[in-house]
């Protein structure tokens, strides 16, 4: 049977794009889908590991022979000095790179006869929002054991509740070179969406989500009864968050794919029709934002 391969890379947020990508496309084209989770990880300048165990994925776990074909790719892009190419074979198999940040519909112009690994980010829903329903299903978070946390969801989930996302990006050297064309989004930005909420939603609560209490947070325009939750990237409590931030009604998050995730599943609880989602518009990714939601 031939097989998708996806080269997993990256915290959560990006691991559930790689694999909702290759389950699409396995989808599609009567493929195994199976997750290489150690080749990106290996040398992850920020610890980073595979966490989509926690989820209820349809796929299985590379084995260490498999890994062969992007392991001689690797060697022969770095020993040669290459630029990558949309797609290349390697050992009878087609390696397809995400050659520039945003969709790439010939992506469907492919002829899977081979096995394919997927050498990317693809942080886009065109690549998987035709089977929404499937990936709503694999990657809703589980549910919390703590009564503290299920409580508090509880209160998120039947009201005017805004979650607000922010990411600055604090382990990075260069926090800039997260966002497209290296600008980042001000306070006033912020502050300028939290207004209008404000003014809409006289009952709105606001919940602030964050990594660590950074400075920039002192600078939003919130509510004083504003219920801040930081946390670590502890994948427990990532967990924790994620189920969160799904519970949520209303949400505005700056250039994260962790928050996005978060904003997208919580259709789960809510309907698109009475929610507003404002997003920043300096991911990196062009095509990343749904046609539902507000820029900032």
């Amino acid at each position: 049977m031939r097989k998708i391969i996806v080269h997993l890379r990256g915290g959560l947020g990006n691991q559930m794009f790689q694999y909702s990508f290759g389950r699409a496309l396995a989808e599609d084209n009567n493929c195994e889908l199976v997750l290489d989770n150690w080749s990106g990880f290996i040398r992850d300048q920020y610890r980073r590991k595979y966490e989509l165990h926690n989820f209820p994925i349809k796929a299985r776990l590379i084995k260490p022979l498999e890994r062969f074909p992007i392991w001689i790719y690797r060697i022969k892009k770095r020993l040669l000095n290459q630029n990558k190419n949309f797609n290349e074979k390697i050992l009878n198999n087609l390696i397809i790179n995400e050659t520039e940040k945003k969709f790439l519909s010939n992506i469907s112009k492919i002829q899977i006869n081979k096995n394919v690994w997927l050498n990317g980010y693809w942080q886009s829903p065109l690549y998987f929002n035709h089977h929404e329903k499937i990936l709503k299903t694999e990657l809703r978070p589980p549910i919390p054991k703590s009564n503290k946390i299920l409580k508090l969801g509880e209160r998120m989930k039947n009201s005017n509740s805004v979650a607000i996302g922010i990411r600055v990006y604090e382990e990075s050297d260069d926090p800039s070179s997260h966002s497209k064309d290296r600008k980042i989004k001000s306070p006033q930005e912020i502050n300028s969406v939290i207004e209008i909420i404000k003014k809409k939603y006289q009952n709105a609560k606001f919940y602030l989500f964050c990594t660590y209490n950074s400075p920039f947070l002192e600078k939003l325009d919130l509510p004083k009864n504003t219920i801040s939750i930081f946390s670590n990237n502890e994948p427990k409590r990532h967990l924790d968050k994620l189920w969160l931030l799904s519970q949520c009604k209303h949400h505005v998050f700056n250039n994260s794919t962790f928050y996005w995730w978060g904003a997208w599943l919580s259709s789960l609880n809510h309907n698109y029709s009475d929610q507003d989602i404002f997003v920043s518009d300096n991911f990196l990714n062009d095509n990343i934002i749904l046609n539902e939601w507000s820029k900032f």
